[in-house]
């Protein structure tokens, strides 16, 4: 969330009168998009932990919202479209407790990829952008990090760093700094 905000913050900021000065990001998540997009009647294999469930009925849910010309509805049995009615309406928890031990891949009777234009709106909605941050960014990941897995670190931190050298749009600075902590040791104050 912090890049997505990071990425598009000089000319609001401009706008504002404020002075943006650049962006700290720890335990950045990325490449989301990419589970999401492969969600279908086989996948994910097994029930995901509650929170990880709900929390791809809410990007599910937000997509379509984000995107009412494209039809999912193909692709979702009655139990997926009930799934994500309720994700639209409901807090958190009540989502969390309701899919417990429910795997996911039920709510699919199709692959999300195979819906037209499905794969590049959940793309343009979710991907974290690696380059055109027109600031300074600080980057910090924990290498016990299993919210955020650091694979997904060194692959989202090595592209940001190295399009400060080559590419267009270039990155202002990218700082990455590496803690031997998990993801909750990266929080501020801790």
């Amino acid at each position: 969330m912090v890049l997505h905000v990071a990425h598009r913050t000089t000319p609001l900021s401009q706008n504002l009168g404020l002075d943006y000065r650049g962006a700290i990001a720890t335990g950045a998540p990325a490449y989301v998009e990419e589970i999401i997009i492969a969600a279908g009647p086989t996948f994910p294999p097994v029930p995901l932990p509650p929170a990880l469930g709900t929390y791809g009925l809410y990007i599910l849910a937000a997509v379509q919202e984000a995107n009412p010309h494209i039809d999912f509805n193909p692709a979702l049995s009655d139990e997926g479209r009930r799934m994500i009615a309720e994700s639209k309406k409901s807090c958190f928890y009540e989502v969390r407790d309701a899919v417990d031990g429910t795997n996911l891949a039920r709510a699919f009777t199709k692959p999300i990829r195979d819906v037209p234009g499905a794969e590049q709106a959940i793309r343009d909605f979710m991907a974290t952008p690696v380059a055109g941050y027109d600031k300074p960014v600080f980057l910090g990941h924990g290498l016990q990090d299993m919210d955020v897995p650091t694979p997904i670190g060194l692959v989202l931190n090595s592209g940001m760093w190295v399009r400060q050298f080559v590419g267009n749009p270039r990155n202002n600075r990218v700082e990455v700094h590496w803690y031997p902590t998990d993801h909750r040791g990266l929080t501020p104050g801790k």
